[in-house]
């Protein structure tokens, strides 16, 4: 009998933490580089306004200046995603 109950208290916490996860995951994230804004040579700092700061520089033989980013994908915040978890996660408890 004792088990039975520590076992549906123990699912009703994970139902409650997991769903709880899913509303942060799908508020959470990085905005996605629009990369129409970005061409060959295009200023430095237009750049670093879609990628962020570069994660190494290098200066090639030519004199100019060679940088790496690095980005995510698929990973940008979603407030109708959330939303939705948000609402099935009270439907669920409530």
């Amino acid at each position: 009998m004792m088990h039975n109950v520590a076992r549906t208290l123990c699912g009703l916490h994970a139902a409650f933490v997991l769903s709880g996860c899913s509303i942060i995951m799908a508020a959470s994230g990085n905005k996605e580089p629009n990369f129409d804004y970005i061409s060959v040579g295009a200023p430095r700092n237009q750049v670093e306004a879609e990628f962020g700061h570069p994660v190494s520089t290098r200066t090639l033989s030519d004199g100019n200046e060679e940088a790496d980013y690095n980005y995510e994908m698929g990973n940008s915040p979603n407030p109708g995603r959330a939303a939705m978890w948000g609402y099935f996660w009270l439907t669920i408890v409530g």
